[in-house]
């Protein structure tokens, strides 16, 4: 019987004695190496083999996992044939494909395919050495450490996984989904776990938004997560209605064949272009300022705006700060904030013309926010600059044709003493001026003074622009000079548009004195002054003269009696041909309207000229002659067109009053 021990090789001598037929005494001596190993020894553990996540013995419901029996030798001692085992699965509720008992080999393993019951269970599986292989050396059953191995297994419901819409938590302005062009904007969503393990959420952007690490893993024994991501919309705006989803994954924490993947419902943001503030200005009063040309001292609106071309709106004010070129000033404040998208001020230009074009500059000097990223609006334009150009106002003052002179009569009406034509000099788009008043001095021919009282009746003013409109009449005369005309209807110039005003005056019926002239002894008798600004505007004459170096008179009018006999011509003699208008006027007067015969003789009677006007003409109507209107011009041609001879002709004039006549000298 060997030692209970093992040990290394062991010697045995044996030795063999004998008597030979002869009797002779032999004997045989031989050595054995016995070497004493620990017998075979067997040992069998069960467990569960995959997949990685049951290896803890908890199963989720249906899963597919396998079994596995290991048979170990933990002798020296090898082993002669199989052995085999049996799987008892108890309450489990376990199934298996395979059958339960399976031969194993020593120092092998044995597996079972099994499947989870649907629904939770629990109990000991058992596997069970039924038949041990022998040990080679005693060809005997070899020892076991147990004939069993057995392990507790429990079967759970699988995991599950719950994935919450994701929401805008930040900026404030962005909490309803409404989101500014390349806004910075906070994305959140909630997720909760049973049963799972390797979770990770992942969130899904449209096309154009960025986020630095969409992905997350989460660790650890909590069940729930609230993660967070920082995303910037995209600069395009034009695809508005996005989707931002979050994607959650995860493996059952028993069963690793069994993924979960969940996909939050959407969350729907609308992508609008980002607030964008575009500030613009411009003179906006009066209308002949706007095109940055304004008079000296004169008063003018600019008026800033603050236009949103983005389509987020903007929360708070803004402020615009106005920026005015020396010698310019407001009594406004400088920095004023807008009201509905515009502020304006009340502007004086400067006392004196500009040398150049100058500058008013306005500047956004306070933003609003977005109301989506709550910050102060992107700015396209912040600073706005507005031309300036200050002018002196000239009024040029001239007589447009002298008044033919000639004679008139007393108590004649509607004469034409002066023909004013008044032009703004300011530029095309420049405020009006209006004349108000004119100051005539009434003197002789000569220019002595007389007083308007003696001849004057009344004085008209009429626009001619305007179809004779009257523009001011004076009847109460004066009895010394000026005599000031004061304009009811302010006659108002415009630039670049001549103005014609016609001075009429009506004689009295006893006029005292033998000449009549109209004039002005300096600029300042016409009264003119700017629309917009009211300052007095200078009156200048084509020499640009001004002040007391400005005179203008009226050609003299000589006063006769009013009587038909009173018939003659002026000049006389006359120089026909001398240029185009050389000719003399006839006056008469007509106590009533009548047909006119006049004729042209030779001394010898021959007829050179004539001409019939009816009572209905300027000619026939009764009253005194208006050079230049209802008198009679000859310019001393015949009736081919041919200018007459040097000479003396005879003038005859037949009306309904009689026959006159006057000689009429030509030369050439």
């Amino acid at each position: 019987i060997a030692p209970p021990e093992p040990h290394g090789p062991r010697w045995f001598r044996i030795t063999a004695r004998g008597t030979k037929g002869t009797g002779e005494q032999v004997e045989s001596v031989d050595s054995l190496a016995v070497t004493l190993v620990s017998r075979a020894l067997l040992e069998l553990q069960a467990f569960i083999n995959e997949p990685e996540g049951a290896r803890d013995n908890t199963l989720s419901v249906g899963q597919a996992f396998t079994i596995r029996a290991n048979l170990n030798n933990l002798g020296t001692a090898k082993t002669l044939d199989t052995a085999r085992v049996r799987l008892e699965l108890g309450q489990t509720q376990i199934s298996v494909l395979d059958t339960l008992e399976k031969p194993i080999e020593v120092n092998g393993f044995v597996e079972w395919k099994a499947r989870a019951p649907d629904s939770p269970a629990e109990g000991n599986i058992t596997v069970r050495l039924i038949q041990r292989a022998l040990d080679e050396n005693t060809g005997l059953e070899a020892a076991i450490v147990s004939e069993i191995s057995r392990f507790f297994v429990r079967t759970d419901s699988t995991g599950n996984l719950i994935v919450g819409r994701p929401e805008v938590t930040g900026p404030l302005g962005a909490t309803d989904n409404i989101l500014s062009s390349g806004q910075e904007f906070t994305v959140r969503t909630e997720i909760q776990w049973q049963g799972l393990r390797q979770v990770s959420a992942e969130l899904l952007l449209p096309l154009g938004f960025f986020t630095e690490e969409a992905r997350r893993n989460f660790a650890g024994p909590e069940n729930r997560a609230t993660p967070s991501w920082i995303v910037r919309a995209p600069e395009d705006s034009s695809v508005s209605l996005q989707e931002i989803r979050v994607r959650v994954e995860g493996k059952d924490a028993n069963n690793d064949s069994l993924s979960f993947n969940v996909v939050s419902d959407p969350l729907e943001v609308q992508v609008v272009s980002k607030a964008l503030l575009r500030l613009s200005a411009a003179i906006t009063a009066p209308a002949a300022a706007t095109d940055g040309i304004v008079s000296v001292n004169q008063q003018f609106e600019i008026t800033g705006f603050v236009v949103n071309v983005g389509s987020a709106q903007v929360i708070g004010e803004d402020q615009i700060r106005l920026v005015l070129p020396e010698g310019y000033s407001t009594s406004d404040s400088l920095v004023k904030r807008t009201v509905n998208n515009q502020v304006s001020w009340r502007i004086k230009a400067k006392s004196t013309p500009s040398s150049g074009i100058e500058t008013i500059k306005l500047i956004l000097q306070k933003r609003p926010v977005d109301e989506n990223t709550g910050r102060e609006a992107d700015v396209d334009v912040g600073e706005f600059a507005i031309s300036i150009q200050t002018e002196p106002r000239l009024l040029l003052v001239w007589q447009q044709e002298a008044r033919p002179a000639g004679p008139t009569a007393s108590g004649e009406q509607s004469l034409p003493m002066m023909s004013l034509v008044l032009e703004n000099l300011g530029s095309e788009n420049s405020s009006a001026i209006l004349l108000q008043a004119l100051s005539f001095n009434v003197t002789e021919a000569g220019g002595q003074p007389i007083s308007p009282a003696d001849a004057i009746q009344r004085v008209q003013i009429l626009s001619r622009n305007h179809q004779n409109r009257v523009l001011g009449e004076l009847t109460e005369i004066p009895a010394a000079n000026p005599m000031l005309v004061t304009l009811a209807q302010k006659d108002s110039i415009l630039a670049s548009v001549p103005d014609t005003i016609d001075v009429m005056v009506d004689l009295r019926n006893q006029v005292q004195v033998n000449s009549l002239q109209l004039g002005f002894t300096s600029s300042e008798a016409i009264n003119a002054i700017d629309a917009d600004s009211h300052e007095r505007v200078q009156v200048v004459d084509k020499s640009g003269a001004t002040g007391e170096q400005f005179v203008l008179q009226s050609e003299t009018s000589v006063i006769t009696e009013s009587d038909y006999n009173n018939f003659y011509n002026y000049p006389n003699p006359f120089q026909p041909g001398q240029w185009p208008d050389a000719g003399t006027r006839f006056w008469y007067y007509l106590p009533s309207n009548s047909k006119v015969e006049f004729k042209i003789l030779t001394l010898l009677g021959d007829l050179v000229y004539q001409k019939t006007f009816e009572a209905n003409t300027p000619q026939g109507q009764a009253g005194g002659r208006i050079p230049g209107f209802n008198d009679i011009f000859w310019d001393g041609r015949n009736g081919d067109g041919k200018v007459v001879l040097n000479g003396v002709y005879i003038a005859i004039l037949k009306t309904n009053a009689g026959v006159v006549t006057t000689k009429v000298a030509v030369t050439r």
